[in-house]
């Protein structure tokens, strides 16, 4: 599977939007959508890139303050919310 498309279903599974990814993943919230435009990335930006989508794919998600995190819908809730689950 190509690098982009790996992206790409990464984005569409975890709803991330392609700035926050590139961010998280190497620095460049333009990465994705300079991908999408026919940029090839550098061998080692290509490595940091499939080293972190290995990492999201094995240690849970991430969330988007770049926190791993084994229930992806953790991140996704109010501090009212997770106080209530902490108490239960």
């Amino acid at each position: 599977m190509e690098l982009l498309e790996q992206i790409e279903a990464y984005l569409a599974r975890t709803r991330t939007s392609p700035s926050t990814f590139g961010r998280l993943a190497v620095g460049d919230p333009r990465l994705v959508a300079d991908l999408r435009s026919g940029r090839r990335p550098r061998r080692r930006t290509e490595e940091r890139l499939r080293g972190y989508l290995k990492d999201v794919g094995a240690s849970g998600e991430i969330s988007r303050t770049g926190q791993s995190v084994r229930n992806p819908m953790a991140c996704r809730l109010s501090q009212d919310e997770i106080a209530v689950e902490l108490l239960a």
